[in-house]
């Protein structure tokens, strides 16, 4: 778990500059997102950056992954149903692979796993 968040790191780190820009623009800017409004979807996509780690220990990589690309695309207005399966199952597929199996990073079990099959025997019991 500890590389995904040195890189989470990095990354939130170096767009510490473009954070600040987004949200306190210059008054000498010629250009701004959303028409000249706060970047509603530039800050929920952060916030769900923001949270991701949160789903890796909770929700697991696949799952977390998976809808962190759902929503993103969402937000983004992809609403082809293509991109909107393909490419999150794809994108989520690729990290798995590389992560669990050309760096060896392996993620603890979810959280959520426990309830889950504490449920699973209790049914499997009656």
């Amino acid at each position: 778990m500890i590389f995904p968040l040195i890189v989470f790191s990095l990354i939130l780190t170096g767009a510490l500059p473009s954070m600040w820009r987004m949200v306190r623009p210059s008054v000498n800017a010629s250009w701004y997102f959303d028409g000249h409004g706060r970047q509603f979807t530039t800050l929920v996509i952060l916030g769900l950056l923001i949270l991701y780690p949160a789903g890796l220990l909770f929700l697991g990589l696949e799952i977390s992954t998976w809808l962190f690309l759902l929503i993103a695309l969402k937000l983004v207005k992809q609403d082809s149903w293509l991109k909107l399966t393909i490419l999150p199952i794809l994108v989520t597929l690729i990290l798995f692979v590389l992560f669990k199996f050309f760096l060896d990073v392996w993620f603890p079990e979810p959280l959520i796993m426990e309830p889950v099959k504490e449920w699973a025997m209790k049914l499997l019991r009656n």
